[in-house]
C-alpha cells in the first residue's frame, strides 16, 4: 500500500499494472514512477495521455517480461486488439 494525501492506495505490481492503467489508476502509477520520469511528464500529462492511450480498449494483457538487468525487469502489454502496446520497467521495489 502507498499513501496519497489521506488516502491508501494498492500499490501497483508488476502483476496489477494492465488492469491498474485499464482502470484509470494514474495517480496511483504515476507516484510510483522514478523522479527523473516525474520531470518530464507532470501528473496531469501523465493522466491525460493516459487515458487518449486506453481509448477504444477494453483490456491489457502481460504479453512478455525479461531481465533487463539485475534490478531492473521491463514487462510489454498489449490491448485486446493487438494493435496498442505499453512497455514498463519496474524496478526490484517496484519503482518503474
Amino acid at each position: 500500500m502507498i499513501k496519497i494525501g489521506n488516502e491508501q492506495k494498492i500499490k501497483v505490481t508488476p502483476e496489477n499494472f494492465g488492469s491498474s492503467f485499464i482502470n484509470e489508476a494514474f495517480d496511483i502509477i504515476y507516484y510510483q514512477t522514478s523522479e527523473e520520469f516525474k520531470q518530464l511528464v507532470t501528473v496531469d500529462q501523465f493522466i491525460e495521455y493516459g487515458r487518449s492511450f486506453n481509448e477504444d480498449v477494453e483490456a491489457y494483457n502481460l504479453e512478455m517480461s525479461t531481465n533487463l538487468n539485475k534490478h531492473l525487469k521491463q514487462y510489454l502489454w498489449m490491448d485486446n486488439e493487438r494493435k496498442k502496446v505499453i512497455s514498463v520497467s519496474f524496478d526490484v521495489n517496484n519503482i518503474i
